[in-house]
This record gives structure tokens, C-alpha cells and sequence, in this order.
């Protein structure tokens, strides 16, 4: 009788996101058991990336709920020792730039490792106490695809600031963000060289929106608090008579975000190919994938494609090299998502339980995810809301631990789900997996 095989798959859908070390066990992981308690724990290690080009960030501190655990070196890398199975906040901080943050959850079987994207400030601006506009910008001081404004009335400072306003994608939002029902239109976050500044009078920030809005109507607004670490609700902002912008009073500086009615959803596709990319006797194999962001042509007449592809690569967490126009999808190389198996350290051997007369193989498979974001919109045609939905596609990779290179490796069937998921098929046994 067939021995019945037994593997381990995940679907992988944060191709960046998921940092496989040669120390894990599953990604980014390493376990250890203590000697008295019996407890597994493990090393989880990560990476703190640049949103714009995935450039690794070094001297990054990193804290472990509130307590700083320790900093990134200069490939971008840290590691925090010995977790016990539970729920943490990961967060990143450095001066100069934007916060970043998720949650982690630690099991039994590991912890899936999300990497942190930050993004340099916008450059700051001198308000005097006359007051003025400050326009939101990307690090460079663009304002190409500002997402919002921030006007100080005159009177409102009783002395001169410096006052920066970024612009941020969905992509570059802390996580977790709640939207629920909702998409992120726009997101902003504004720094003072003056932390304690508060606003008694107020000041008033401008969302640029990406669908229009019935004028007067409201719209969602969420402020992270900086000391709970957690998106919390303000006022909600009206919505101008242009129905392209929507303004709120606040009365401090931290990341906000503006939410409209709409959803998004993906979809696995067919699975298109599969290859061994490691095995028991080679470890070393580095091993790389497609990460582009396709959709139909004439998409820019219906919703700006960068907003599109900061949403799907904030809600799907994938990191996309590049975006297209297309009407079918298309495979197009890069070099930006990588990740490495290497061999177990000396002090945990069986880090891959890579154990003698028991080969394993490593297989990718790569199929395509059908995804899509809908916009409740305002038609001034019809003086009434009308949903706005834009189908897009990327690839995406699976990851199957075979113990028995003689297996047939067949795909099981995924239905529609909410990324990233891990899946854990039949009678897993723990083994590096790469994302």
C-alpha cells in the first residue's frame, strides 16, 4: 500500500512580507525548547524595507508591544529572541521617518513574519504665527498624487513651526487598519518639530479623495493613536462642494486616514507551473517570482492606477515591482522579491528535520490571484451613488514541504479568501517555507 504522502502548504500572497531565514522553521522562525519548562519559543526575525524601493533600513529600533527589543543592521534585518506563543505589535521607528507597524501571532507551528515598510518624511515647512497651507508631499517634496493639505489659520501658533505633511499610500499605512466595508482613499501623516503642539482652536486637513463624493455627505476618518499604538475614530470629515476633497478639524499631529464605502476581494486562479526549488541535499537554492500588477486597459478614465496598486498591495500585502495595462496577464520578471534556504545552524540540526533516509523537496508553484476594488461613487449623471469595480490580477507563489521527492505534486483546490492565509494540509510536519 502507498505510503500517504504528507506535506505542508502555505499560500504565499506577501511576497515580500514573508522573511525566511536560515534558522526557521516556518517563515522567519526558529524554535527552541526550554530545558525546564518544555515551552516552545521562538527567534522571529524580520526586515524594515523602504516603501519606495525596497531598500533595506538599518539602525531601525524595533519594540515588542512598548518595549524597545532592539534595532535593525544595516541589511535591514532584527531579531527578537525566544517568543512564546501568543499576540504581539511589531513596530518600527526612526527619526526622519514614518512609523510602521503589525501584529504578530506566534503558534505552535510558527509565525508568518510581515516585513515593515517605511517612508521618509516629506520635507518640512515653516508656518509663521500668520499661518498658511501645507501641501502633503511625497519624501522628495513632490506633490504629484498628494493625497490631502493641511491649512493653519492665522493666529492659531503663537510661534514658528517646522510642519511636515506625507503622503501616504494604502501600502505605507501602520497596520492593522480596520476597513471593513471601506477602501483607504487617503492617508497623511504630519510631523512638527514640536511634539507637544495641540491646536485649541483647531486646524483644518483636507483629504484629496479617489472617487468622488455627493457633496456634504461624510466621510470616515481614522487617526492612530501614537500611545495605545491603535487606529482610533475622530470626527468624520464633509465633503466639499468639488466632491473630489473632504475636510476635517483636528487639534493634534499623528497619521490619519480618510476611508470610503467599497471592498476589495482576491480570488486564486489556475495554477500555471511548479519547480523544485531546493531539496535535502541542496539548501542553498535562491529562488525568485513575478510580482506584477495587471488591468484592463482605459482604467485610468474610472480610478487612478497608483491608488489601485497601493490598495491591492496593501490589502493583499504583496510587494508589486511593477504595474501595467493589459487585458490579459503576462509574466514579467524581476529581482525584488527573493528570499534564501540555507542550511540548518550546527546548534538546532534538525531545523528542517532533514533527517537521514528522509529526503524532502521543496516545491513552488505559481498561480494567478484575481482580485478586485470596488468604489461607491457619485454620479452627477444619475444625482445618485453608482459602485465603481476594477478587476485586477498578480501572481502569486505556493510553497509544498514533499517529504518524498517520488510524490506527485498536485495543488489543492483554494477557494476565495482574505490575504495572507496559511493552510496546513493533511499531516504537516514543521519545515522552512519561503514567501
Amino acid at each position: 500500500m502507498r505510503n500517504r504522502r504528507k506535506y505542508i502548504i502555505l499560500a504565499v500572497l506577501f511576497s515580500l512580507t514573508a522573511v525566511l531565514t536560515g534558522t526557521s522553521l516556518l517563515t522567519g522562525c526558529k524554535k527552541n525548547v526550554g530545558s525546564i519548562t518544555n515551552i516552545v519559543k521562538y527567534d522571529v526575525s524580520g526586515y524594515v524595507l523602504l516603501s519606495e524601493t525596497s531598500a533595506a533600513i538599518g539602525d531601525v529600533k524595533i519594540y515588542l508591544d512598548t518595549a524597545s527589543v532592539t534595532t535593525t543592521d544595516n541589511t535591514g534585518k532584527y531579531v527578537i529572541p525566544k517568543l512564546k506563543p501568543g499576540s504581539y505589535l511589531i513596530k518600527a521607528v526612526k527619526d526622519g521617518y514614518t512609523s510602521g507597524q503589525y501584529n504578530l501571532t506566534v503558534s505552535t507551528d510558527g509565525a508568518v513574519v510581515k516585513a515593515i515598510l517605511l517612508k521618509k518624511l516629506a520635507p518640512a515647512v515653516t508656518i509663521s504665527t500668520t499661518g498658511g497651507t501645507v501641501t502633503a508631499t511625497n519624501s522628495t517634496g513632490s506633490t504629484t498624487g498628494s493625497t490631502g493639505s493641511l491649512a493653519i489659520a492665522s493666529g492659531v501658533l503663537t510661534s514658528g513651526v517646522q510642519i511636515s505633511v506625507t503622503s501616504l499610500g494604502a501600502n505605507e499605512v501602520p497596520k492593522p487598519l480596520d476597513v471593513t466595508g471601506n477602501v483607504v482613499s487617503s492617508s497623511v501623516t504630519i510631523n512638527t518639530n514640536d511634539p507637544n503642539l495641540n491646536f485649541t482652536q483647531g486646524v483644518t486637513l483636507t483629504f484629496n479623495l479617489i472617487a468622488m463624493q455627493k457633496p456634504g455627505d461624510l466621510v470616515i476618518v481614522r487617526y492612530l493613536n501614537e500611545k495605545t499604538n491603535a487606529w482610533e475614530p475622530i470626527d468624520n470629515a464633509i465633503v466639499n462642494k468639488d466632491g473630489l476633497t473632504a475636510s476635517v478639524v483636528l487639534h493634534h499631529f499623528s497619521t490619519y486616514s480618510a476611508l470610503i464605502t467599497g471592498s476589495y476581494t482576491a480570488t486564486i486562479g489556475q495554477s500555471i507551473s511548479s519547480q523544485v526549488v531546493a531539496n535535502s541535499t541542496n539548501f542553498n537554492a535562491q529562488y525568485e517570482w513575478q510580482s506584477v500588477l495587471e488591468y484592463r486597459q482605459n482604467i485610468t478614465n474610472i480610478i487612478d492606477p497608483v491608488w489601485l496598486y497601493s490598495t491591492v498591495e496593501g490589502l493583499s500585502s504583496v510587494a508589486f515591482s511593477t504595474i501595467s495595462y493589459g487585458t490579459t496577464p503576462s509574466i514579467t520578471k524581476t529581482s525584488k522579491n527573493v528570499s534564501t534556504i540555507s542550511t540548518p545552524p550546527a546548534d538546532n540540526p534538525d531545523g528542517y528535520r532533514n533527517y537521514p533516509k528522509r529526503n524532502w523537496e521543496l516545491v513552488q508553484y505559481t498561480s494567478w490571484v484575481y482580485n478586485t476594488v470596488s468604489v461607491k461613487t457619485w454620479s452627477t449623471t444619475s444625482s445618485g451613488y453608482v459602485t465603481t469595480t476594477v478587476p485586477s490580477w498578480y501572481k502569486s507563489c505556493f510553497f509544498v514541504w514533499v517529504w518524498r521527492p517520488d510524490d506527485t505534486y498536485a495543488l489543492p483546490k483554494i477557494n476565495t479568501l482574505t490575504p495572507p492565509v496559511t493552510y496546513v494540509i493533511v499531516d504537516a510536519h514543521n519545515g522552512g517555507i519561503g514567501g
